[in-house]
């Protein structure tokens, strides 16, 4: 629902752009296409967005653990407090880069090599498509 306001409004505001002719047609289109890359590129599945909200809820636990501030967090992975906040929201537009340097930052660089480790599914599928050789029969 949030969205579909949100819609009514840039073209509410883009309508108006247009009527005071400020911007020509050609700029308006332009201007929807940057506007929609932006709203709906980021939109993730449920399931995903829940992943990312908990791994920001588990980045904040470790640095409250840690007694330290956001400011001093942000300020040792070189991010804005702002950016460490949408982190530990599990903000998606956040680069995988300051998630690493935030991580880093509370020295649990290491967890990034936890990334797909284990990856059943992958194996299983190479395991069926490895070709199984038949020896040939001896010879007697």
């Amino acid at each position: 629902m949030h969205h579909i306001i949100s819609i009514f409004i840039i073209f509410a505001s883009l309508n108006e752009l247009l009527e005071s002719k400020a911007i020509g047609r050609t700029a308006l289109h332009l201007k929807i296409q940057t506007m929609a890359k932006n709203t709906m590129g980021t939109k993730l599945p449920r399931k995903l967005e829940q992943k990312m909200e908990l791994m920001g809820e588990q980045i904040k636990l470790a640095r409250l653990r840690r007694n330290l501030s956001i400011a001093q967090v942000a300020e040792r992975a070189s991010c804005s407090p702002l950016t460490l906040a949408r982190i530990e929201k599990g903000s998606p537009t956040v680069s995988i880069g300051i998630y690493a340097r935030v991580l880093y930052a509370l020295q649990l660089d290491d967890d990034l090599l936890l990334i797909a480790k284990e990856d059943p599914l992958g194996r299983t599928l190479q395991d069926l498509s490895l070709k199984h050789r038949q020896r040939a029969s001896k010879k007697e």
